[in-house]
């Protein structure tokens, strides 16, 4: 419902500035043909990136993610054997550069913190928390191609060979999962879809994290 109502107030947005974009047009040029010509472009600048399909691959051997975003943009990132960082716009490469150094945790003071903002915004979090499981949901659900392959997800023999025997290789609507044990812990991911649900979805968890306020500065 929410995705529906989101989608609802975009259109109206897209159609005011199709709107302004005509009456722009026309105004300067005082010809209607150039007002439609300024419209279908405006209609095409704003279609265009969500023509497409949005691609995804993790592999927590190496911490990898590649994904991609239609036919203009990529984003890969890699912790091993070389850390990479890097984003791809319209063919045009950025590298991200190295990942921040994160400070030294005062672990009482953080975990005080951590608990007082989470009982603040507990409401919102729970709600957002339902949010992403429903677009995730959705996105599972309406995929392409979704294939999830865990190894050795406990590292304990007895209990992976139990998992890999009770969920074993399995078909769940769209998605292809399957368990097996032996070896270090793997995860792997590949998901494909349309980019103009991927991205109706990823608004809707968007706006609910927007209620949320952000946690305060550390005290001291």
């Amino acid at each position: 419902m929410r995705a529906l109502k989101l989608f609802g107030l975009l259109l109206i947005i897209v159609e005011l500035i199709l709107v302004l974009a005509f009456v722009a047009g026309y105004h300067y040029s005082h010809d209607w043909r150039i007002g439609l010509l300024t419209l279908g472009v405006t209609l095409f600048v704003l279609t265009v990136p969500w023509v497409g399909e949005a691609r995804l691959q993790y592999d927590s051997a190496g911490g990898q993610l590649d994904a991609a975003f239609g036919w203009w943009g990529r984003i890969l990132i890699r912790q091993a054997p070389e850390p990479i960082r890097r984003l791809r716009i319209l063919g045009i490469p950025l590298n991200l550069g190295k990942k921040p150094r994160q400070r030294k945790p005062r672990v009482v003071a953080d975990l005080q913190q951590a608990a007082r903002w989470t009982g603040e915004n507990f409401d919102d979090l729970v709600r957002l928390a339902l949010s992403a499981l429903k677009a995730g949901h959705e996105l599972a659900w309406e995929a392409k191609e979704l294939r999830v392959r865990v190894q050795s997800p406990v590292q304990t023999p007895a209990i992976d060979q139990a998992f890999s025997y009770i969920v074993g290789h399995r078909r769940l609507g769209p998605a292809d999962i399957e368990v097996t044990a032996g070896g270090s812990r793997r995860v792997q991911v590949w998901y494909r879809g349309d980019m103009l649900q991927a991205g109706l979805l990823g608004l809707t968890v968007v706006a609910d994290v927007r209620r949320i306020s952000p946690p305060g500065p550390p005290n001291g």
